[in-house]
Order: structure tokens, then sequence, then C-alpha cells
């Protein structure tokens, strides 16, 4: 019996619930490009793989990081350039320079300039599992995000904006970014429409990745500091690295692993990646973790979103109640199986389950000692 709704695959799909939580907890290591005097991490796919840009002194360039050595990315014959994002098969998009600014697509063994047709410059910013990448161009007059299928062009535009910047996309197709609207906002496109995602209270809001899980980071500023960002689809959580004033989260893989940039007390840019810590890790999928209230997160059938079964030992709602209790002190069995019919008949009116289920456990808990004297 299917005793919880589907929210992994819908719930960000739905209206934004204005709900903070700062309860997560994250393992901080900085990503620093040795010599450089600029590092920033953007992506990171599920091997742990990282990729970003730095600065030295001969200019900007990308980088790849393997957890144990990093590697400098630049195309042939450019004057700069950096890596922004990178999938599971280790194709990178990014962007790079001559006359003007490219974006481009990098498999390990030849690049692809991805130009969007009669822009004055282009912008690679994400890539996924299906090697469709999305990204910036921009025209005389304003910028519009782009993807991009190894085929075709679309452009991507909020409706009513003045700019839409296009910044992370996952394996369904689902991409985030930025616009503009009397102010900076945050999107989330779902393959039929758009949603604003404003974190509650800020100024400024941009969205800069989403999961396939369907988790999106990015950063907002609340007219004093710029703060990273977690949404999954419930509850906007800030994450910052601890004790600055400037983080932004850029990139989240499917394991919950975060990048992004922060810039230090003392005034240097770096890099960092963000592991969860154990609570933090959803480990049956259920779109929730321990942090966020999953009292067994070993069974997908119990988180708050479930509905309570009556008549058993098991809190299904995380709620540290039991509807009809069997440990409760009863008059008699009568009145046990007459809560436990009760409560189905509110499950059976509400959709949550069938008649034929119902009767089941109707009949569980009439052939039952509860109650019994």
């Amino acid at each position: 019996m299917k005793k919880t709704r589907n929210i992994i695959i819908v719930a960000y799909l739905l209206v934004i619930f204005l709900f903070v939580s700062y309860s997560h907890s994250y393992d901080f290591e900085i990503i620093n490009f040795p010599g450089s005097s600029f590092t920033g991490a953007y992506g990171i796919n599920d091997s742990g793989i990282i990729v970003g840009p730095y600065d030295d002194e001969t200019g900007r360039h990308g980088f790849l990081f393997d957890g144990e050595s990093y590697f400098t990315v630049d195309i042939p014959g450019s004057v700069g350039g950096y890596s922004m994002d990178i999938n599971d098969f280790g194709e990178i998009t990014g962007q790079y320079e001559d006359i003007k600014s490219h974006a481009y697509i990098h498999n390990g063994v030849a690049y692809e300039t991805i130009d969007y047709p009669g822009s004055l410059w282009t912008k690679g910013t994400g890539i996924n599992n299906n090697g469709t990448s999305v990204g910036t161009y921009g025209d005389e007059t304003t910028m519009y995000g782009y993807l991009y299928d190894g085929v075709n062009y679309s452009t991507i535009q909020y409706p009513g904006a003045s700019e839409t910047r296009t910044m992370g996309i996952n394996d369904i197709g689902h991409h985030v970014g930025f616009y503009h609207i009397g102010g900076k906002h945050g999107y989330l496109y779902y393959g039929t429409s758009y949603s604003t995602i404003d974190y509650p209270g800020a100024v400024k809001t941009y969205a800069y990745d989403i999961n396939n899980k369907g988790v999106i980071v990015g950063a907002y500023y609340d007219g004093n500091i710029t703060h990273g960002f977690i949404y999954n689809g419930r509850a906007y959580t800030t994450i910052d690295y601890p004790g600055v004033s400037y983080t932004r989260a850029i990139g989240i893989n499917d394991l919950g692993e975060i990048v992004g940039n922060f810039i230090s007390a003392t005034g240097e840019y770096y890099g960092f990646l963000a592991s969860p810590s154990a609570e933090e890790i959803d480990d049956d999928g259920d779109g929730y973790t321990e942090n966020q209230g999953d009292c067994d997160d070993k069974d997908a059938d119990i988180n708050p979103d479930a509905y309570e079964l009556p008549g058993n030992f098991i809190d299904e709602n995380c709620d540290g109640t039991l509807a009809c209790n069997p440990s409760d002190d009863w008059k008699n069995h009568g009145q046990f199986v007459r809560c436990v019919i009760y409560e189905i008949d509110a499950l059976i009116e509400q959709g949550e389950i069938t008649e034929e289920e119902g009767d089941a456990l109707i009949s569980v808990a009439t052939h039952s000692d509860v109650g019994k004297k």
C-alpha cells in the first residue's frame, strides 16, 4: 500500500511556501586553485568533480578539481575564460574569450563552440546528463537565456522581464535562473510554466542550479549581506560559509553536495564545497531528511507528509503520536475497533486509501486482541 503522496517529483512545482529553516548543517572545505588570486567553485557532478574559474597574473581560466588535483581548462587560442558546470559524463560548459565571448562544451577530447545565432556574446552556464546546455546571450538591447540540445537553440525569456539569465538545468529539462522585473528574482521553469523563486524578505534573489530531486540553490541579498540558500520545494534554508558576510551557493549534485564562492573577512575570494551531514541526507528518497522531521529516514512511507494509519505502533507522519494506539488503556475491544473504523473512514473520504485497503486494516483490528480483558 502506498502511504505517502509522491511529493519528490511534484513538490517543487507547487506554490512556493514562505517557510524558512536554519537547521541545516554542512562540512565546509575551501576550494582554492594554487597560486590564484580568485577562485570560484560553480559546478559539481555526482562523482564530486568540481569546476569553476580562477584568476592569476595571466588572466582568468577555467579549472577542474577531482578531489586531489587541480587542472586548468583553457580553450586553445582564447584570451581568457572559465568553466561553469560539469555533468556526470565529464562534459564541461563555460565561456571563453577571443574577439567576443563564446560558450563552449568540452567532452574531454574536443571543444564545441556555442554561439547563439545573431548574438553579440554567449555564456554557457549549465549542462545536464543528456548533453543539453543552457546559458545566457546578449544582443544590442538586453540579455536572454538559451537552451541548446546539440542541434537547435531556444530562447528563454521570463514573461514580462526586461532581462533573463538561465543558469542551471536538470535531466528532465527543468531549468532555473533569474530575471529582472522591478528587481532581481529567481525563477524555475518546469516544462509548462514559470514560478518565481524569491527568498522571503530578500531584496534580490538569484537561482543558480537545480538537481534531479528538484532541489534549487542560489543566493539572496537581504539589504546588507549576500547569503546562499537551498530551496527544496517546501522550505528555504540559508547556507553561509562560516564567519563571512558574502556567500553564493551556485551548484548542487544529486547527493546534496553544494559548491559556491565566498569572500573572506580579509577580502579574498574562494570557492567552497559544502558536504551535508548525515542528518541532511535524504536516505530513503521521500523528500525529507532527519533535520526536516523524518523520524525514520530508512522508510520512504514514513515522513512528515505521510498520513497516519490507525491501530499500529508506527508513527507514519512523525508527529509523535499514534492514531488508535494499541498500547492505550481501552475500555474494551469494541472501543479500539470503533476508533480504527472512524480513522479509516476519514482516510477514505480524503482519498488517501481505497475502501478495500480500509477494509483490510479494519479486519486486522477486529481480529487483534487489543482491548480484550
